[in-house]
């Protein structure tokens, strides 16, 4: 594959940031921030956004991506203050007006400060563009470690799903190279990098460099894979319904920990390669519209192709590759209870009641959240196996006891 080239400068003074703004001449300028960050934000032109209406917080929709596009018409670029939600929808709206745009990191709570993608809202249907990076971003500690410790405990759990991430990465690059967009020196860096934060704690460095990794390769699959899909679809359950989503990160952790569980039961299992055979596309279909209601129409043209003969034809090619799949995977043998240990030590949560997801909504997460994007997964390895819904139950029960 093709590298992007490295374009963001990291700097740890918003005195750097004056000095970008002022080389590049910029003379009008918008500042947006939420009303938690916009103390640290240095200008006269700010946007502050407040929670989204209907919502308890403010969340990354039309809502708040219209108010940015109102407010950007006369800026020459944008200087976002905040974290994931904040640079989500300046890094969006920069790219569809041609904006340049800067960040000023205020929690070390996830790893989207220098990536090129925006998980974005949309008709309540989690989401991913692909953007551009942002030219400069500032990670002042005078900043961020004034954030409250929850959100580092955050951006740990985030960092910890890259175990997870990873191998599903090279798991699809095994199955599909005609994607050509798998490479194992970034798939290796970014296990690197999560194995330096577990040791060393130090999460802000870490999001940091997952974020340029992801701008490197282009897309968000060396840092997102089955255990974002899993928080993903928690997150729009819980907005569908009118709750407050668990952090992000939070989310991840929990369901990284439950694609680690899942991973040691595979490996366990004796495999029969007959069990695809019974998928009937019309049952599955009225399964995903029960599940997903109207976003099942967002969803299901993903999956346009999805019927037994394709299934088949891809089981086989698993069955091809499974000794050397099952040596992808046992790359994370062990890790499980070591990060529950760390989590828990930073107190973030490690059991789905603690992320506000009950029994019904985590069962049902780990059946359907690997349709909401087209890779290849733990979770859709198991579904494809047939084993996906007797997982579920275990580790619903399990994790619920």
């Amino acid at each position: 594959m093709k590298y992007n080239s490295i374009i963001t400068q990291v700097a740890n003074s918003q005195t750097n940031l004056v000095g970008w703004l002022q080389e590049a001449g910029y003379t009008r300028l918008l500042t947006v921030a939420d009303t938690n960050t916009a103390i640290f934000a240095k200008s006269e032109n700010l946007l502050t956004l407040s929670p989204t209406p209907g919502n308890p917080d403010l969340v990354p929709d039309e809502t708040a991506l219209g108010r940015i596009f109102v407010a950007a018409a006369d800026a020459q670029a944008i200087v976002a203050v905040g974290s994931g939600t904040i640079c989500d929808l300046v890094r969006y709206v920069s790219f569809r007006l041609g904006l340049p745009y800067y960040v000023v990191a205020t929690a070390a709570s996830m790893d989207g400060y220098t990536s090129s993608v925006a998980p974005l809202t949309v008709d309540g249907f989690k989401q991913t563009f692909v953007t551009a990076a942002p030219v400069g971003v500032i990670v002042d500690p005078a900043i961020y470690t004034t954030a409250p410790a929850r959100l580092t405990a955050a951006g740990f759990s985030d960092m910890m799903g890259k175990f997870t991430s990873v191998v599903d990465w090279e798991m699809e690059g095994l199955l599909f190279p005609e994607n050509d967009d798998f490479c194992l020196a970034s798939a290796n860096e970014m296990r690197k990098t999560a194995e330096d934060c577990y040791i060393s704690g130090d999460v802000m460095s870490a999001l940091i460099i997952s974020g340029l990794i992801m701008q490197k390769v282009g897309n968000s699959k060396p840092a997102s894979g089955s255990e974002h899909h899993l928080s993903h679809f928690w997150e729009m359950k819980a907005l569908s319904e009118g709750k407050l989503p668990a952090l992000h990160g939070a989310k991840v952790g929990v369901a990284t920990l439950a694609v680690l569980q899942a991973t040691e039961w595979l490996l366990d299992e004796e495999i029969n390669w007959a069990r695809a055979d019974d998928f009937d596309v019309h049952e599955w279909k009225n399964e995903m519209q029960n599940s997903f209601g109207p976003t099942a129409n967002d969803i299901l043209p993903l999956w346009a192709d999805e019927n037994p003969a394709t299934r088949g034809a891809l089981l086989e090619r698993i069955k091809n590759h499974w000794a050397e799949l099952r040596k992808i995977l046992s790359q994370n043998i062990g890790l499980r209870s070591k990060l529950e240990k760390s989590i828990a030590s930073m107190d973030g949560p490690t059991t789905p009641a603690k992320i506000g997801v009950d029994r019904q909504e985590f069962f049902t997460g780990i059946l359907y959240a690997n349709r909401l994007r087209r890779r290849f997964t733990v979770w859709r390895l198991l579904d494809l196996l047939g084993l996906l819904p007797q997982y579920a139950q275990k580790l619903t029960d399990q994790v619920n006891k």
